[in-house]
């Protein structure tokens, strides 16, 4: 039904006054009579009204992000000045601080209360059947817990739908698929998820009208399954979140990230989640609270209350409390709290999905791809991904009726049909004269066991001829209108609105499209082991992730590692190998090769007589040791004397000393081959590996390497003896088909592989915790002493007694068998540890007054001994796995680099002291240098090069990021690339049409406005500058032509319209009118007009990132030049400075209206650099252009780091930053005349500006990898 029509003062609103609360949460408004208010469900509206400005949003996100969960109860919450919403209470956001118009209102949640509900009594019955009988419950397990698929780290489950990272793939979650003992757990998942879907779509039905129908179009466009009941047209997946009420206040300990405050930002924005509480607590309880902590509302989590909400929103929840002066031993094992979520993943809500919907008889699962869910998409080819696994054909009966399941069944089937019919050649005219006949010849058993025909679709995509123009016309409408929806509804949540400029990667040369990037991915996951590696499956709402698998695109990006690199790992190798051969308390001599610095040797102070470096990893690392350059040119070869020498310090005994001799090392030049290799440039490598493993397109070719290359001999043949025949043809397609499977089996192995590393390196660690632990377990019996280890029955109490007696002998060497301990591992043969008994030798007569340590030690002995294990190895593999763990976390595992350390480890790799075997097992003291080394390393600082790129390898190896999502910045490029870049336009400037191979000059062709770094001679600044521009000094003073220039550079820059159509308007009006000339002219430019970009008319994409130009804003501009007055401005004497036009078109206090909004940092600096070579402004100082790109602190600063004339630490300061790029463009500015001619910076106009410009596109030419760096 269409919403009621009325008038903004048909509504009155007043300001909710609430002591106590935090100024930065927005203010909240009671709207009476709120026209999106159901009736059926009354209640109180509540209002927030946003400034939608990037700047505040921006503002509020990052204010949003540092709250946490209220932890109170009611009253201490009301205190806080938070509001609590009650049953029949809506939630709305307004854009605009000033707007009082409630129809313009997005819904942010409503409150149902448990007097709405019909099926409260079936959500009872399938509560009881998940938590189990209550005498049989127990605080750490329900049965619920015993099939479901665990979401994150907590007790959350999903019992319905999974997304698998990063390849998009919708499938029943794993535990759906047959197995020995599924069935009690799929009949649960039945019941569990009708219950709640009936719920939760009474609640939907209390929505606003418009946002039902929204959905619901939505919904049925895009044909999506239904889950619980046929009814279910909103929520796609079930998640449980359990805990047990042990009278905590927060949930983070049973919920993980859960318990906490987070954002659902995998969850669409177009969409709310629908919480049920189906909480059982004991009489008393305050059941806790549900916060949305950015907008400072809460809901009270009584029973069968339902709250639905933007999940993209940070929410958390607190509770539930008992009352007070309860016992907490006393709370009993039944009561727990049980919140129900139903939400849409975004991926699925906006077709960046594939769905598995059945298996071939050999297992290989069948795809809906996005591609086929698309009328609009021109099919290309079908991908497969892992085989055996649960999918909606065979296993969707456990959580829809047989209504939904048929119908998603038979939607699937006919859009896979279409999708397959449309790739058949246009000459044969194929159609489709009914779509309903597909369906309705399909009959189908209802529950009562009817036999019912399949109801026909009406989102049906027909196959050609007018019906398919007049449906796509129609498929087209909804989805304008649902962007429309969604982009409003993002534009007021902080979370979604403001993006980092680094949060995705530029879109590049045979790269993915910025138009196709998925929206965002669910990220909550759980895994599954399959024949080829991990594949990860995700629940939106979740924040942690684990790792990816298989994506549909390739990676378009090679790197080549750097040429020093190779040699710092030559020169490492060349290192180990003279360690390895070197003979113990011998001098070791070995060449090196020198590619930086000439002869080098380790200073003698650095080193003892009997310890042997054999890590050095450069003849950098060398010479830093030895404290100076060495005499050799920058290629000479000279002999390396690596070997350690006691220092004076050392000489004596005791800890001082020894701590002393790894502070030296350290400080001379001795690094750990995990920092050393922790080098942007190796990360770097790493995060393209991993992505160009998981964006192997799969593919279902198996291949037999034996027939592969009797082809491939086949094929050459051919190809020498008759190249053009059809046989030679087919012959070399079956080659390449070849290839490309070999090479995704390859690409695909070592993703698997980097997982297999991390087991093994896990595996060292369980294995050193255990041996610790074992440790431990001793230093406790030994202090039980003998008399009641005499009575000990385990092997570790018999080994300990044995030691002890050991021990307090005079023998020196006595033998302890493990069969006469009792310790027996394959093959059950004993084995003999020789124990030296060199402690209580030397120390006879004193024995006993300490024995722990060394009867500790000894007991780890005799398990590595008896385990066969290598104790110096394997323990301090164990120490640096676990410190690498714990700084990194399991990911860096993973990592090749972090992998060839460990298959080739060495107790200097974590520890500069003596082996275990002489100095116990003083883990702390002996990895303090390495800890401490690694916390300070690069890597750890999120804002450094490695630690943006670490960051990004673990959340896409875990699956927090998809491939669109990366951000792989290039490593910072040379001054070779960035002269190539200015000599490859100037190039391109002189013959634009030529024909190249050349990567950049063909970025060049493509859209040199984009890329051209010769500012003044890119082909919209030319057009500006002609008799159709408003740069002419004649029109440029005139509020015309300041108008003109500010539409160009804010609203229609590299648009359609600028390139067709005169650039020069007399007023506002006068543009309006030609805008709807064109309009009414051009149908194409009407469709795009009024389509979600106005993408003739302006290019929210013109300066790389999405903004919120719009022609709307046209008028606006002239009222701001009215105001300000551009004729007095530009008419001054002397002519305006710099600095001063900039401010010209800044927001001016003195005029209340916003001046020039959308201008932006960005557009004023172009604009104004437009004016000076219109000859109105003065030329900028090299002051006032440092003051801009701080300002900005965009392109050209990446552009200066790239190159090295700033570092990436950002001084504290504005003065001291501005100091730094002046610095910085000085030196370019000398470097230029060194580098290029007269004629050739005079070609290319060079100066302040067309710098500051160049280094803007150097910054972005560098992710596109197309510079040259040999010249």
């Amino acid at each position: 039904m269409p919403l009621p029509s009325r008038v903004a003062s048909s509504c009155r609103e007043e300001p909710l006054v609430l002591q106590g609360r935090n100024t930065r949460l927005p203010d909240l408004y009671e709207v009476f009579d709120h026209p999106k208010h159901p009736s059926n469900n009354p209640g109180r509206s509540i209002v927030i009204k946003y400034d939608t400005r990037p700047i505040a949003m921006k503002d509020q996100k990052q204010f949003e992000e540092s709250l946490e969960v209220p932890l109170g109860q009611r009253e201490e919450l009301k205190a806080q000045g938070l509001f609590e919403l009650r049953p029949g209470d809506y939630v709305f956001c307004r854009p605009g601080l000033e707007n009082t118009d409630p129809r313009d209102d997005i819904t942010i949640g409503w409150v149902v209360g448990p007097i709405a509900k019909s099926a409260k009594h079936a959500l009872d019955e399938a509560t009881d059947s998940a938590l189990g009988p209550k005498e049989t419950r127990t605080a750490t397990e329900v049965p619920l817990e015993r099939g479901a698929e665990r979401v994150g780290e907590g007790r959350c489950y999903n019992i319905a739908i999974s997304v698998e990272l990063p390849t998009g793939c919708i499938a029943p979650q794993a535990a759906m698929k047959p197995s020995g003992n599924c069935e009690q757990f799929h009949k649960l998942c039945r019941v569990l998820s009708t219950a709640i879907a009936k719920i939760s779509m009474e609640d939907m039905d209390l929505a606003p009208v418009d946002l039902q129908d929204l959905i619901r179009t939505r919904t049925e466009m895009l044909g999506l399954p239904r889950v619980g009941t046929h009814g279910n047209y909103a929520f796609q997946t079930i998640q449980c979140n359990i805990a047990a009420a042990g009278g905590l206040a927060s949930l983070a300990a049973q919920l993980a990230s859960f318990g906490e405050a987070h954002f659902d930002d995998k969850d669409c924005p177009g969409h709310t989640t629908n919480m049920q509480v189906a909480s059982q607590l004991p009489e008393g309880w305050d059941p806790g609270y549900f916060h949305l902590v950015g907008l400072g509302v809460f809901v009270a989590l009584d029973k069968h209350t339902s709250f639905n909400f933007q999940g993209n929103r940070r929410h958390g929840a607190s509770g539930p409390f008992p009352p007070p002066g309860t016992d907490l031993s006393s709370i009993p094992a039944w009561a727990y709290r049980f919140t129900l979520i139903s939400y849409p993943p975004s991926r699925m809500c906006n077709q960046k999905c594939r769905y598995r919907v059945a298996a071939t008889p050999s297992s290989e699962p069948i795809f809906l791809a996005p591609e086929m869910q698309n009328p609009e998409y021109d099919p290309s080819k079908v991908t497969s991904t892992t085989v055996g696994s649960a999918n909606f054909f065979r296993d969707g009966h456990h959580f829809m009726d047989n209504k939904s399941h048929v119908e998603f069944a038979i939607q699937s089937l006919y859009r896979q049909t279409h999708y397959l019919l449309k790739q058949l050649p246009a000459h044969l005219g194929v159609q489709r004269l009914s779509t309903s006949n597909f369906f309705n010849d399909i009959t189908y058993l209802n529950e009562e066991g009817e036999r019912v025909a399949v109801e026909a679709w009406e989102w049906a995509p027909p196959l050609g001829g007018e019906e398919e123009e007049r449906f796509l016309e129609r498929w087209r409408a909804g989805t304008a209108e649902w962007d429309a929806h969604v982009q409003k509804a993002t534009s007021m949540i902080p979370a979604k609105s403001y993006r980092s400029a680094t949060a995705r990667a530029e879109s590049a040369v045979g790269g993915p499209s910025s138009t196709s990037r998925a929206e965002g991915t669910p990220r909550d996951t759980a895994r599954q082991s399959t024949a080829s590696g991990s594949i990860v499956r995700v629940n939106a709402e979740a924040s942690t992730s684990t790792n990816p698998g298989p994506s549909r695109k390739r990676c378009w990006v090679e790197i080549q590692t750097p040429r020093f690199l190779l040699d710092k790992r030559r020169l490492e190798a060349e290192a180990i190998r003279q360690g390895e051969r070197a003979p113990k308390r011998l001098r070791t001599t070995g060449s090196y090769t020198a590619n930086h610095g000439g002869k080098g040797s380790l200073g003698k102070a650095a080193m003892g007589e009997d310890e042997w470096i054999s890590s050095a990893s450069s003849d950098d690392d060398l010479e830093t040791a030895k404290g100076g350059k060495g005499k050799g040119g920058t290629k000479g070869k000279g002999k390396g004397v690596v070997k350690r020498q006691r220092t004076k310090a050392s000489k004596g005994k005791g800890k001082e000393s020894k701590n002393t001799q790894s502070e030296v090392l350290a400080s001379q030049g001795f690094v750990f081959r995990l920092m050393n290799f922790s080098d942007a440039s190796h990360v770097h490598a790493e995060l393209n590996k991993l992505l160009a493993g998981a964006q192997t397109i799969p593919t279902d070719m198996a291949v037999d390497v034996e027939e592969y290359d009797d082809r491939y001999e086949g094929t050459t043949s051919m190809i020498e003896s008759d190249p053009l025949s059809l046989n030679t043809v087919r012959a070399v397609f079956d080659m390449k088909q070849g290839s490309d499977a070999i090479y995704a089996m390859v690409q695909q192995s070592e993703y698997a592989n980097r997982q297999h590393h991390k087991r093994y390196a896990l595996a060292k660690l369980r294995t050193w915790k255990w041996l610790r632990s074992i440790r431990e377990a001793a230093c406790v019996l030994i202090k039980k002493g003998k008399a009641s280890l005499r009575n000990e029955k385990s092997w570790l109490g018999r080994l300990v007694l044995q030691l002890i007696y050991a021990h307090e002998s005079s023998e020196r060497y006595p033998t302890i068998s493990s069969g006469a301990v009792g310790f027996h591992v394959p093959p059950e043969m004993p084995v003999d540890f020789i124990y030296d008994n060199r402690m209580a030798w030397r120390a006879f007569g004193h024995v006993l007054q300490n024995m722990d340590e060394p009867v500790a030690d000894a007991v780890v002995e005799a398990v590595r001994t008896w385990m066969r294990w290598d104790l110096l190895k394997d323990v301090k593999l164990g120490w640096f796995v676990e410190i690498v763990e714990e700084q990194l976390g399991d990911a860096a595992l993973t990592m090749d680099y972090v992998w060839s350390i460990v298959a080739s480890f060495r107790s200097s790799d974590v520890s500069l002291g003596a082996p275990p075997a002489r100095s116990g097992y003083k883990y702390e003291r002996d990895t303090k240098l390495f800890r401490e080394t690694l916390t300070d390393h690069p890597i750890m600082d999120t804002t450094s090069h490695e630690g943006h790129l670490y960051r990004q390898y673990r959340d896409f190896l875990n699956g927090d990021l998809s491939p669109e999502e990366l951000h792989i910045e290039e490593l910072d490029g040379s001054w070779n690339q960035y002269a190539d870049m200015w000599r490859k336009a100037l190039e391109y400037t002189r013959d634009p049409d030529q024909v190249t191979d050349d990567k950049f000059i063909q970025l060049l062709q493509g859209d040199a406005d984009f890329y051209l770094p010769i500012r003044e001679k890119a082909p919209s600044r030319v057009r500006s500058r002609s008799e159709l521009g408003p740069y002419r000094a004649e029109v440029i003073t005139t509020p015309a032509g300041i108008f003109s220039a500010v539409v160009w550079r804010a609203i229609t820059y590299r648009s359609e319209f600028s390139k067709n159509h005169s650039m020069t308007f007399e007023s506002s009006e006068a543009l309006a009118a030609l805008v709807r000339s064109i309009t009414e002219a051009n149908p194409t430019a009407a469709a795009k007009q009024n389509s979600k970009g106005n993408t003739y008319f302006c290019d929210r994409k013109a300066y790389g990132q999405p903004t919120r130009r719009s022609m709307d804003l046209h008028p606006l501009y002239w009222d701001s030049i009215q105001q300000k007055v551009w004729s007095k401005f530009v008419h001054a004497n002397p002519k305006p400075t710099f600095s001063a036009a900039i401010k010209y078109f800044q927001e001016d206090k003195a005029i209340p209206s916003k001046v020039f909004p959308q201008l932006g940092d960005l557009g004023r600096l172009t604009l104004t650099g437009d004016l000076v070579y219109a000859g109105v402004v003065q030329e900028p100082t090299v002051v006032e252009m440092a003051q801009a790109i701080v300002e900005l602190d965009a392109g050209a600063i990446a552009g200066l780091r790239a190159l090295k004339f700033l570092t990436r630490t950002w001084p504290a300061t504005r003065g001291a930053k501005v100091e730094a790029v002046v610095e910085a463009l000085g030196a370019i500015q000398e470097k230029m005349t060194d580098t290029f001619t007269e004629q050739e910076m005079e070609e290319a106009g060079f100066d302040l500006l067309s710098l500051e410009h160049s280094l803007c596109k150097f910054s972005r030419a560098l992710r596109l990898n197309v510079l040259s760096k040999d010249i």
